[in-house]
């Protein structure tokens, strides 16, 4: 039940949130089409990315929002797992904002920033204007209680940025176990459950 959670189980829960969201915006993934509102790389585009960022050069072009395009989506999103630790990098194109959300820090960390940004200029090239971005420096996620929720809470925070709220009302127990029944409900039928509806 305290189980730390693993990439499939991060990067099929995040794939659900994006699905179900689009829905919502009536988005259909045609070829040439229009970039989405919201996506999220699954982790392994993080363990790429810190290698080489030429390895993700062109995983936004694959869903259509490559180049320039990024900056028509909404939200984008990218779960980070450094040290068998999950954080989550929220990214608002056309807000030109980035946020770090860190169950276990107050702070921000700033390799990870520095490369989130060094992707953003390789992605945009000239349309790239550092000027413009701007990264939330408050620590909005709520802190974990234990050493195995910071998966659950990257998923919490990604579902309350998805619904426009704010990461520091997620509700905090001690393994987080109402949340993860829910994330587990949903994973199993394929589709967001309960309250996460």
């Amino acid at each position: 039940p305290l189980a730390w959670l693993n990439d499939n189980i991060v990067n099929e829960y995040m794939n659900l949130l994006i699905d179900h969201e689009k829905r919502k915006a009536g988005y259909v993934h045609r070829k040439n089409g229009p970039a989405p509102p919201v996506h999220a790389f699954p982790s392994q585009w993080w363990v790429s990315a810190s290698r080489d960022l030429k390895s993700v050069q062109r995983w936004a072009t694959r869903k259509q929002f490559g180049g320039k395009n990024l900056l028509d989506v909404k939200l984008l999103f990218i779960p980070v797992c450094v040290k068998s630790h999950w954080r989550l990098i929220a990214i608002k194109p056309q807000e030109r904002i980035i946020e770090y959300l860190d169950s276990l820090s107050s702070g921000q960390d700033a390799q990870i920033l520095q490369k989130v940004f060094e992707w953003l200029q390789q992605e945009l090239g000239a349309d790239f204007i550092a000027s413009e971005w701007n990264v939330i420096e408050k620590q909005r996620s709520m802190r974990q209680q234990n050493g195995s929720d910071c998966g659950v809470f990257t998923c919490l925070n990604a579902l309350a940025l998805l619904r426009g709220e704010d990461p520091d009302l997620v509700e905090v127990d001690n393994g987080m176990h109402n949340a993860r029944r829910i994330i587990a409900a949903s994973l199993i039928s394929g589709k967001l459950q309960g309250e996460l509806e």
